[in-house]
Formats: structure tokens, C-alpha cells, sequence
């Protein structure tokens, strides 16, 4: 992509936020907003509120001596896309491409993890936002998780790695939901292409052969 956050990406080696941004309430009565940029996900406003609530109580200053202070205006600028310095094969050059959330298109990404970062996790982008603290403006990706899947017998030769939607069970919702969470919008380290199984809801499979930032295998 040509915009300034593909090149940003490019030069600074992470992913990172478009620059036009709108502020969002994700508080009180009127969400009427943010629940138009999301996807049509049962609980999906609630369950922001519950991690952006977590997210910023654990959150802490460069220091770590003591809590950050926080905005808590409730509000947080909602950007749709981001962008990311992909190889889009091994050995290529890496080029900004462009991630989208919102408006009906809600891409999957790489992410990495774990201890030391050295894990990489799937999963779809829900919402693009940052919010401010007094150190820095923090800049965040609210995702939606997928986990291995059961191959189902009717793919039994097909050489990808089936997944589904990771389901939990939430604070004050019946049933489960979507397992969602709040991640650095650096971690993110690519595209990943997930393609629908024809017959059963719920699966996808990881197609490698496109695009793949982790691994070859």
C-alpha cells in the first residue's frame, strides 16, 4: 500500500495505526457508534468494556513504580485500518500493506506472544483504537481469537491447519462468547489467510501458502 502508515511500518519495522481517527464512547448510554464500527457479534460492546476496563487497571507507567494515570473519559479513537510491513515470500522485500477493521471488512492477523514472544496466535481484527495515557498514546487492537480446530472427515486431504472461533464463558453473559482480547497493535505481524470451510460453520483453514509471515511449514 502507498499510505503513510504502510511506509511508517516500512521504516519503523511494526505494525502501526492509520492516522484518521474518530473518537468513540465505549461508556454510558450511547455506544450507537462504536457498535456500528464493530462486527455483529452477540455481547460484542460489553465485552469490550469488561477487557478496555482490565486493560486499564493492570496497565502501568514506564517506570512500573506505580499506576499510570489514565484517561477515563470513556472515549477512544477508532482508526480502520492499520498498516504492516509484510514479506510476502521468503527472500522478498518487505512492502506496507493495508489491514482493515471496520465498515464491514475485518481482516485476520498474525500475532505474536507468550513469554518471550515467541509464539505466534490467530486471530481477526474486531477494532483499531488508541487512547492516551500520560506517558504515551497507546495504540491497540481489540481481536477476536481462533484456536485449532478437529478436522472434520470430509477434509481429511486437505493439507492445512483447520481452526474455529475460541469460545469462553464471560462476567455476566449466559452462555459462551467469542474469546476476545486487547493486544499492542505491534505484536501484530501480518496478514494470515483463512479460508471458510464449504460445509461445516465454524472452521476455517490457515492457508500457509499465502502470504505466511510465521512459519512454512
Amino acid at each position: 500500500m502507498s499510505s503513510s502508515a504502510g511506509q511508517k511500518a516500512c521504516r519503523e519495522g511494526h505494525a502501526c495505526l492509520a492516522t484518521g481517527r474518530t473518537p468513540m464512547s465505549y461508556v454510558g448510554g450511547d455506544t450507537s457508534d462504536l457498535a456500528a464500527h464493530l462486527p455483529k457479534l452477540p455481547h460484542i460492546v460489553l465485552l469490550f468494556r469488561q477487557l478496555m476496563s482490565l486493560h486499564l487497571a493492570t496497565t502501568s507507567a514506564p517506570s512500573s513504580a506505580y499506576a499510570a494515570p489514565l484517561s477515563r473519559d470513556g472515549k477512544v479513537k477508532v482508526a480502520n485500518s492499520l498498516g504492516v510491513a509484510h514479506q510476502l515470500h521468503r527472500g522478498s522485500s518487505k512492502e506496507g500493506v493495508q489491514l482493515y477493521a471496520g465498515n464491514g471488512k475485518f481482516d485476520f492477523v498474525q500475532i505474536v506472544g507468550g513469554d518471550n514472544n515467541d509464539e505466534v496466535w490467530f486471530g481477526q481484527l474486531l477494532l483499531l483504537f488508541s487512547y492516551k495515557t500520560a506517558w504515551a498514546e497507546n495504540e491497540c487492537a481489540f481481536v477476536r481469537w481462533l484456536t485449532s480446530a478437529q478436522r472434520p472427515a470430509h477434509a481429511a486431504n486437505v493439507r492445512l491447519k483447520p481452526m474455529r472461533w475460541s469460545m469462553i464463558s464471560a462476567t455476566g453473559i449466559r452462555g459462551k462468547v467469542s474469546q476476545t482480547d486487547i493486544v499492542p497493535v505491534k505484536s501484530i505481524i501480518g496478514p494470515c489467510f483463512m479460508q471458510p470451510d464449504p460445509i461445516s460453520d465454524n472452521i476455517f483453514y490457515y492457508n500457509h501458502w499465502i502470504g505466511n509471515t510465521a512459519n512454512d511449514d
